[in-house]
């Protein structure tokens, strides 16, 4: 597993940056879920409207990759 995250943006409009890799053992593979369940749907409706992130999630046959992008100060408040 690897995460990075990095703030981007000029002061007033700064964003949060973060990957998260997951990778397959040999031979293995990943495929995107049957169902969505909590995790899922946290990450691709929650933070979207609670923090107006946006957020890519990639079930690639090698891993997963989930990218988050998380503005400083403008989310919904909700």
């Amino acid at each position: 597993m690897r995460v990075s995250w990095r703030v981007e943006g000029p002061e007033d409009e700064k964003t949060l940056h973060l990957e998260w890799e997951e990778r397959c053992g040999k031979g293995a593979k990943i495929e995107a879920p049957a169902r969505r369940g909590f995790g899922l749907e946290f990450l691709e409706q929650s933070l979207p409207y609670d923090l107006d992130a946006t957020v890519a999630i990639d079930f690639a046959p090698e891993g997963l990759r989930v990218t988050l992008d998380v503005p400083f100060g403008r989310g919904n408040g909700r």
